[in-house]
């Protein structure tokens, strides 16, 4: 066993101090959200802020309840888990192309499709807001599904690619060999073995169609198909913000994005490393 010299003890100290302040830098505002959320205004508009709430008031939960929040909820995993389905299916199929086949344009296509990833969704707001209006798809959850994969699918093509391009051709070879087409080895041998990448694609591409406000708020206008963060959004009425219902109504956003980054925590790590490499 190692020495523990003074040196060697310092640096284990600064290390597990620097752990402890990232760990409460994160953590602390979802502590201070999860306390918020049951206390009675009265003590939230406190000069002296309590950071364990003296009486508990889940009254600001059965209010954000009573306001229908499971029918916002259903819009949001309607629409979610739909352009989620399109977005990675659209991307499997793009990145098998990019990574194993060879053809004129591949590499531009490929540049152009990461370049797509990078605009900033306020780029892309007038074009999709014309387009949305000719079909007629405005104040329908439609009009959300056809618009968060046009964000979705860029980069789950690009992290798909990258993964695929690992995958050794000899596994595919051996697959088309034993009889099985293209799509029949895609399916049976090269999914399997890129599941990482596919679950860490569909992770980012749910949280950003469940997230999504900008085109949300623009898209919708009757309070029916109203999706989650529209709702939460209505908590602030001009310079008033109702502190109760927004913490009560975020951590209940927060209770999916929650078990499905402790589910596909370590399929997320492989995945976006391996999607990493440079092709």
């Amino acid at each position: 066993m190692a020495r523990l010299t003074p040196r060697r003890l310092f640096g284990w100290l600064l290390f597990w101090l620097g752990l402890g302040a990232i760990f409460v830098i994160i953590a602390f505002p979802l502590y201070w959200m999860a306390v918020t959320s049951v206390k009675p205004y009265k003590e939230i508009f406190s000069r002296i802020p309590t950071l364990v709430p003296n009486t508990l008031y889940f009254g600001h939960y059965a209010a954000v309840i009573k306001d229908g929040l499971f029918r916002y909820y259903l819009n949001s995993a309607v629409v979610s888990v739909t352009a989620t389905a399109v977005s990675v299916f659209v991307g499997i199929l793009a990145a098998y192309s990019l990574s194993h086949f060879r053809y004129r344009g591949r590499q531009l296509l490929s540049q152009l499709i990461l370049y797509v990833y990078l605009f900033p969704g306020a780029v892309l707001f007038i074009p999709l807001l014309v387009v949305i209006n000719t079909l007629g798809l405005t104040d329908t959850l439609l009009s959300l599904i056809v618009t968060y994969p046009v964000f979705g699918m860029p980069f789950a093509t690009w992290v798909l690619t990258g993964y695929f391009a690992t995958i050794p051709r000899e596994l595919e070879e051996a697959a088309r060999i034993d009889g099985c087409s293209r799509l029949g080895a895609l399916a049976r041998v090269i999914l399997p073995v890129a599941l990482p990448g596919i679950i860490s694609a569909t992770i980012y591409c749910f949280l950003l169609s469940w997230n999504e406000l900008l085109y949300a708020f623009t898209f919708i206008s009757s309070n029916a198909k109203k999706t989650l963060p529209m709702w939460l959004s209505e908590r602030v009425l001009g310079d008033v913000f109702m502190w109760g219902e927004l913490m009560a109504g975020a951590i209940l956003m927060l209770v999916p994005i929650l078990v499905i980054y402790t589910l596909g925590q370590k399929y997320l790590v492989r995945g976006l490393t391996a999607g990493a490499v440079k092709q």
